[in-house]
């Protein structure tokens, strides 16, 4: 049986109160440094990344800083917008991990996992309306552009994640849960789930 409109509505204020807790305190416990830092890393036009600690990329490759001010907001620059999206979806990952996944789980359908019993009949609600099926059916029709953009944003992610594979959020792990391995339909049920709110 589905949920009443109130209902959900008292569960989207859940699950945005639980995350936005989640991710203050994720922040706060992160051993980033409080002044400027600059990462460089390079994409290449299939979204193929590397991270570049030696020097200039090589040729095919399109260049990409991070630079986080003493606020800790990164700014990021790159000569293409495959790099742009490769460094923004490395400093997504590093600020707001936690965050994503939680938005793919509820559209999944698997908050229950993390949270447990109360949130099966959601999760339930969750997999009839197949938000999730339609993401992925809806990232593999965009047009060639802007898959390539999205997939540069999931590279970056994945590559943001197994760089510092040892700094992710401790909830995780308090939740039993590990990051998803990002791909273009996980952003695409990320800003649906933002939209909702």
């Amino acid at each position: 049986m589905l949920r009443s409109g109130a209902h959900m509505r008292h569960t989207r204020f859940t699950i945005l109160s639980l995350t936005l807790a989640m991710s203050v305190w994720g922040t706060a416990c992160t051993n980033k440094p409080a002044s400027p830092k600059t990462e460089t890393t390079s994409a290449d036009d299939s979204g193929t990344a590397e991270k570049n600690d030696t020097g200039p990329p090589p040729d095919d490759a399109h260049e990409v800083t991070i630079r986080r001010d003493p606020y800790g907001v990164p700014h990021i620059r790159s000569s293409t917008d495959i790099g742009a999206y490769y460094g923004l979806g490395w400093a997504h990952a590093q600020d707001r991990l936690l965050q994503m996944n939680i938005f793919v789980w509820a559209t999944q359908g698997r908050m229950a996992e993390a949270l447990g019993p109360d949130w099966v009949e959601s999760d339930t609600a969750q997999r009839i309306i197949g938000t999730w099926r339609h993401a992925n059916r809806v990232a593999d029709s965009l047009p060639d552009e802007h898959q390539a953009l999205l997939s540069a944003f999931a590279d970056g992610v994945n590559a943001s994640v197994a760089s510092y594979s040892d700094e992710i959020n401790p909830l995780f792990a308090e939740l039993g849960m590990t990051p998803e391995t990002w791909t273009p339909a996980h952003s695409i049920v990320a800003w649906w789930r933002v939209a909702e709110f």
